[in-house]
């Protein structure tokens, strides 16, 4: 799940943020304070498949395309098995580039992974989750990771790019 708020603070001091789920949930909620967001979500992608064997399976968001100057990008992967062995896992590097392999040799394109996460709660099947984020310029995007190929699993992505002011 990615949730964002916008507010205005009437003091120097800091604020506490407090986030209740109506029911239980396995999964990490990740909640960022993006305090140059100017309240203008700018594209929102995501994508969605199934793999069923061959190569590693590249778990995207799509493709964002951003014209401002200056963007957050906010990204979520999933991976959920159709079997109940073996477990969900990811392979090689989160990257908001073509290549994965941009962001191992030449550091661009490398969002800041926010952790991934183990999700039970599936019956006898597993989930992974991915979360990163990116500040980004104009161009286009394309937030993804590899996962492992083996097993049978459906994926989903969503990437999320607010406006930043100055």
């Amino acid at each position: 799940m990615i949730a964002w708020y916008k507010g205005t603070a009437n003091t120097a001091l800091a604020c506490t943020v407090t986030v209740t789920l109506a029911k239980p949930n396995p999964a990490q909620v990740k909640v960022y304070d993006v305090p140059k967001f100017n309240g203008t979500v700018e594209v929102i992608s995501s994508a969605s498949g199934d793999f069923n064997g061959g190569a590693f399976a590249d778990v995207n968001a799509g493709t964002g395309v951003t014209v401002n100057s200056s963007d957050l990008l906010l990204g979520a992967l999933l991976l959920v098995n159709q079997t109940t062995t073996p477990i969900t896992y990811w392979t090689n590097w989160l990257s908001n580039g073509a290549n994965v392999l941009d962001c191992l040799n030449n550091n661009t394109n490398c969002p800041i992974g926010d952790g991934t996460d183990f999700l039970p709660g599936h019956g006898s099947y597993s989930a992974n989750s991915e979360v990163g984020h990116q500040q980004v310029g104009p161009g286009t995007h394309y937030f993804h990771r590899d996962a492992y190929n083996i097993g049978q699993y459906s994926w989903a992505g969503l990437a999320i790019y607010v406006q930043l002011g100055p």
